[in-house]
C-alpha cells in the first residue's frame, strides 16, 4: 500500500495499491458473488436533491444488511480494518487538524457500488465524518469517464485499480458518467457512535 497526501484542492489522502494480491483475489471473489444482490437507486437509497429527486443512477449495496451481525463472513469487511491502521491515522493528522477525528471513530459501513453504461451520481456529500473510497475494475479497463470529482473545485481524479482517497465526508462530491462498464467502488464511511466502543 502507497499513501499519497494532497493539500489541493482540500487536503485528503489517495490511496495507492490497497489491497494486496492475495486481497485482491478474494474481494474480487466476493464482488462476483454480490453482484446479483446490487440494487437500484429506489432500493438502495442515497442522497436527493432539494426536490427529493435521487442523485444516483447505479447498482449498490450495504454489506452490513448482507452480513447482518456476522461481518467477518464478508472478506471485504474482514479487509475494512486496513482503512484505520496507525499508518493511514498518521498521515491524515499531519495533512489537517480535522482528521484527528479519524482515530475517534467508532463506527462504520460499507457501500459496494457498481456503475456500468451511462451511470454516474451527481453532486452530494456523505453523512458521516469520512469516506474512503476504493476503485475497482478488471483489466484490461472497459469504460471511460467515472472520474470521481471534487465538485465545488472541479477538480478531477482519475479512477485507479485497487486505488482510492480518503477525504471529509462534508466534502461535495460527484462521480461522472460512465461510457462502458466495470466500475466498482468499495466505500467505507466512518462515524463515531457514542453508543458503542469499537465495531472493528
Amino acid at each position: 500500500m502507497k499513501l499519497i497526501p494532497h493539500t489541493f484542492p482540500i487536503p485528503f489522502l489517495e490511496i495507492q495499491n490497497f489491497y494486496n494480491t492475495e486481497e485482491l483475489l478474494l474481494v474480487w471473489d466476493e464482488l462476483e458473488y454480490l453482484k446479483p444482490e446490487l440494487r437500484s437507486p429506489k432500493e438502495s437509497k442515497g442522497a436527493y436533491d432539494d426536490n427529493g429527486v435521487q442523485l444516483k443512477l447505479n447498482r449498490s449495496v450495504f454489506l452490513d444488511n448482507i452480513y447482518p451481525n456476522n461481518r467477518q463472513s464478508s472478506k471485504i469487511l474482514s479487509l475494512s480494518p486496513k482503512f484505520y491502521t496507525e499508518e493511514i491515522n498518521d498521515e491524515l493528522i499531519k495533512l489537517h487538524p480535522f482528521y484527528g477525528l479519524y482515530s475517534s471513530c467508532n463506527w462504520d459501513h460499507t457501500l459496494i457500488s457498481y456503475y456500468e453504461e451511462g451511470n454516474y451520481y451527481k453532486r452530494h456529500k456523505d453523512i458521516s465524518v469520512l469516506t474512503s473510497t476504493i476503485f475497482l475494475y478488471k483489466e484490461p479497463k472497459s469504460f471511460e469517464g467515472g472520474e470521481f470529482v471534487f465538485s465545488d473545485f472541479d477538480y478531477t481524479i482519475e479512477v485507479k485499480n485497487n486505488s482510492g482517497l480518503i477525504i471529509p465526508s462534508c466534502i461535495y462530491h460527484h462521480v461522472n458518467t460512465i461510457r462502458g462498464e466495470g466500475r466498482f467502488s468499495i466505500t467505507n464511511f466512518a462515524s463515531i457512535n457514542p453508543n458503542v466502543q469499537n465495531v472493528q
